[in-house]
């Protein structure tokens, strides 16, 4: 049996699953899954696309993007 006890340890199972399905038992999921939960934005999309309710976010790529966000962001 496998039980992943960190992030990586998910990752590296749900990725590799095919080689290490004969030898371990654990649950089968859409290999992709584990890394974009392991990412703020990943986990966040992820929220958004189920309608769990998530804090608003903003991934800036320039300083104009966090003044933008910063102006009506609520800290």
């Amino acid at each position: 049996m496998l039980i992943p006890t960190d992030d990586e340890a998910a990752v590296l199972i749900a990725e590799n699953a095919d080689a290490l399905g004969d030898a371990f038992l654990f649950p089968r999921i859409d290999a992709e899954l584990p890394r974009r939960l392991a990412s703020k934005r990943g986990l966040y999309e992820v929220c958004l696309c189920n309608d769990v309710p998530t804090a608003r976010a903003a991934f800036p790529t320039n300083v104009s993007e966090v003044d933008e966000f910063a102006a009506d962001a609520v800290f």
